[in-house]
């Protein structure tokens, strides 16, 4: 990634998912006292961990934001053209490994799966209250979920549902648990369905794209991470 991102020692580059830093270290580490990193993440965990780093290298510009507000925050800090942008799509280790966020199926937590904290839509209030249809086409389109229309109504039927391992053994009960038969876990599309429709996902990753293009300068690159067909 950074081999075909970084390409001026003195150029500005965006690492719009920060995430714990794994890339911004990188990349600062091939720039110069002149280069620097401005480092998005919608997730205010990620930007309390960037503002930590930034605290020891000043090169590096923490802003919560998401993708499609990256033109705002370059204005803001009166940058008009970048080198280098990189998009890390999906969710985290940080946020996976974190019970409370909601979006793991091996640990019982809350349904939440919001990446930005501050939104009011978490996956609770999107599941309890959408219709059987709805849930259905987000589990086919998002998921690629072959049992989408029986995970649909049943998780109607036993509305409402508070946790993480409740809807985890619905999908189990229908799906089977035989790890011979499920390279996967059972749960997983299921559960990246809803990750992407309660953060909006593919809406914020095409306003992100052409806010990316629109941001570049003559020469620069995107680089995507990309793990998902649709994405």
């Amino acid at each position: 990634v950074v081999n075909n991102l970084v390409t001026s020692t003195k150029g500005v580059y965006v690492d719009a998912t920060y995430g714990r830093g794994g890339h911004s270290s990188v990349i600062l580490g091939r720039l110069s006292t002149e280069g620097c990193v401005v480092a998005l993440d919608r997730d205010t965990s990620a930007i309390d961990s960037a503002k930590l780093f930034a605290s020891k290298d000043p090169r590096l510009m923490p802003f919560h934001s998401l993708y499609s507000e990256l033109e705002i925050v370059l204005e803001r800090i009166g940058i008009t053209g970048v080198e280098g942008i990189l998009m890390d799509l999906g969710v985290s280790s940080p946020q996976l490994d974190d019970p409370e966020r909601g979006f793991s199926f091996q640990t019982i937590g809350p349904l939440d799966m919001r990446m930005d904290q501050t939104l009011e839509l978490t996956a609770y209030s999107w599941l309890n209250n959408a219709s059987e249809k709805e849930i259905e086409r987000i589990l086919k389109e998002l998921g690629d979920e072959n049992r989408g229309r029986q995970i649909a109504r049943e998780i109607v039927r036993r509305r409402p549902i508070s946790t993480t391992t409740e809807l985890s053994n619905i999908i189990l009960e229908i799906k089977g648990s035989n790890p011979q038969a499920n390279r996967r876990h059972p749960a997983t599309k299921t559960f990246q369905a809803l990750r992407m429709v309660v953060n909006s996902e593919l809406e914020e990753l095409s306003k992100g794209l052409k806010k990316a293009f629109e941001c570049l300068s003559v020469g620069g690159r995107l680089v995507v991470v990309s793990f998902h067909s649709l994405e």
